[in-house]
């Protein structure tokens, strides 16, 4: 199914590796641009592991990848696939869970994005599923945290997390 979405498509990826957490996702234009042909990346690390988590991290690519949708987007289909059913499902029905901030500020891009008359679908994929833009997506995130690219801003901190690995060390 993914394969097959036709519009504005969203890859988005999150990677942890020596304990660096990154974010990242490609983009392709099914109506300007050839078959298979991304259109843009984008990757960040975001912190250590002891501030981050996949989840949130990978709120924050799908957060970053609606807002920064090109304003003069309108009547157009967006589709963001992601690998992470975790954040989808909270995406869907947000409740207490960590990410609240991250959640808002996708709600509120996808309100833009629909206030110019664009639809916004979200997919979720298995990992093991063989789609072109999302391995794409996997390879740019796995370079940012590999290279230890940094973010123009302080992401949010998965304070959950970062209380949860202390007490742990310390029992």
């Amino acid at each position: 199914m993914a394969n097959r979405v036709k519009g504005i498509i969203i890859a988005t990826s999150s990677s942890v590796r020596k304990g660096i957490v990154g974010m990242g996702g490609s983009a392709q234009d099914t109506l300007f641009s050839r078959a298979g042909e991304v259109v843009t990346r984008y990757a960040a690390t975001l912190g250590i592991r002891e501030e981050q988590n996949p989840y949130t991290v990978e709120l924050a690519a799908i957060a970053m990848a609606l807002k920064n949708m090109p304003p003069g987007t309108l009547y157009r289909h967006v589709t963001v696939i992601t690998r992470s059913l975790s954040a989808l499902a909270a995406i869907q029905q947000p409740r207490q869970q960590s990410g609240q901030s991250i959640i808002r500020q996708i709600y509120e891009s996808v309100e833009l994005l629909k206030q110019g008359g664009n639809s916004v679908d979200f997919i979720w994929i298995p990992a093991e599923t063989d789609f072109a833009l999302g391995s794409e997506a996997k390879a740019v995130v796995q370079s940012a945290t590999k290279q230890r690219q940094a973010l123009d801003f302080q992401p949010y901190q998965a304070k959950s997390t970062t209380i949860r690995l202390v007490v742990a060390k310390q029992q």
